[in-house]
């Protein structure tokens, strides 16, 4: 992502669960920023989406209580998270089926 935004495209990152992936995606924008600037390119734009689903329900999960704190995770976790990686898992068989159906 940041050497994309660097080189001056958009990127948006739509596979956000938690606080913490909002902050590292921050992070690594502003630093693709800094980059681009520093040889005169244009920056790209980034867009961060966080999936919350129901939010009632989901407040009373520990998981999830953790996952909205701006330190309860930190990025070597995202991929171990729950809805990531229940989400993985879906584009993962959506995937195998449209390469089954090619065959």
């Amino acid at each position: 992502m940041e050497d994309s935004i660097a080189e001056g495209i958009t990127v948006a990152m739509t596979i956000g669960f938690t606080v913490p992936q909002a902050i590292a995606i921050a992070e690594r924008h502003l630093a693709g920023i800094r980059r681009a600037r520093a040889i005169g390119i244009q920056p790209g734009k980034c867009f961060a989406v966080v999936m919350i689903g129901r939010i009632e329900r989901l407040c009373q999960m520990p998981e999830f209580v953790r996952a909205y704190e701006p330190d309860g995770m930190e990025p070597s976790e995202f991929v171990a998270f729950g809805a990531t990686q229940r989400t993985l898992s879906q584009f993962v068989e959506a995937s195998w089926k449209l390469m089954e159906n090619y065959r």
